[in-house]
């Protein structure tokens, strides 16, 4: 990505980001329910002087359906 911000952990310019994901998914009467934790993080590999970087926890919920 490339970001136009600079803050205190992270130069503006390239970043890249490393992802963690473990999940499940279940169906039941034709409806799929989802749950996906996961671990990120964001840095600029030291491309730049700042490059603390960031570390996120994420969840993601998903329900699907058949039209």
């Amino acid at each position: 990505m490339i970001t136009d911000t600079e803050t205190e952990r992270l130069s503006k310019g390239f970043a890249f980001q490393d992802t963690f994901s473990l999940g499940f998914s279940y169906k039941t009467n034709g409806v799929n329910l989802d749950f996906r934790p996961n671990l990120r993080h964001i840095s600029n590999a030291g491309l730049q002087s700042s490059n603390a970087g960031f570390n996120t926890l994420n969840f993601e919920f998903g329900i699907s359906f058949p039209l």
